[in-house]
């Protein structure tokens, strides 16, 4: 089940609260009134990136709920944990989420280093993102230069959470930025079709 909010005008989308949308829906919506428990993810394209996600994500909203966030968010009571995943698709504010995603990386590694037996439940339990860009687009520059970014985070990682042969998961599956390298993709096509394993190139750290 997914529910879109779309910007209109110049990226204009009001005050949408996350969680609060969501229970607004389920409300009206008798069908999902059973719904008790959901993830989240939280998307964005263009300058819906700089006026939405970027902010979300760098009040919490992608965060794990605790005491305080329950309190002060009460609509997130069924969605508790991290956000499913934080998305850009060839959009602004990818410098504000890339500084939010290395401070995940770099408090992922204090948490891995202290308890590394609980590896597998830390790496769960935490945000995920990825920021997608068309090859030669109007974005290239901003995202290549953001990947560098990502890479000198994930590089001061153990070298145990940057194997990606390991079969505990590693912090490097949870962070990513991806090359769309496919004809007919550009800033807002009128069609876009999934990009496959040949068309989409992750720029590894």
């Amino acid at each position: 089940m997914a529910f879109l909010v779309q910007g209109r005008g110049k990226s204009e989308f009001g005050n949408v609260p996350t969680y609060g949308y969501v229970q607004e829906v389920f409300g009206k919506v008798s069908a999902l009134s059973g719904i008790k428990s959901y993830s989240i993810v939280l998307s964005a394209h263009s300058g819906g990136g700089s006026t939405k996600l970027a902010p979300k994500v760098g009040a919490g909203e992608a965060q794990p709920a605790d005491a305080a966030t329950l309190k002060k968010d009460p609509a997130r009571a069924a969605s508790k944990g991290a956000a499913a995943l934080a998305v850009l698709f060839d959009a602004e504010g990818i410098e504000d989420t890339m500084d939010w995603a290395t401070k995940q990386i770099a408090a992922l590694g204090k948490a891995l280093t202290a308890d590394p037996k609980n590896a597998k439940a830390i790496l769960a339990a935490s945000p995920k993102f990825r920021g997608y860009f068309a090859k030669d687009g109007a974005y290239a520059t901003r995202y290549t230069t953001q990947a560098k970014v990502l890479k000198a985070a994930l590089v001061k990682l153990p070298s145990q959470w940057r194997d990606l042969t390991s079969s505990d998961g590693v912090v490097l599956d949870l962070f990513r930025i991806i090359e769309v390298d496919r004809s007919g993709v550009s800033h807002e096509p009128s069609s876009v079709t999934p990009p496959t394993s040949k068309s989409a190139h992750w720029l590894m750290p």
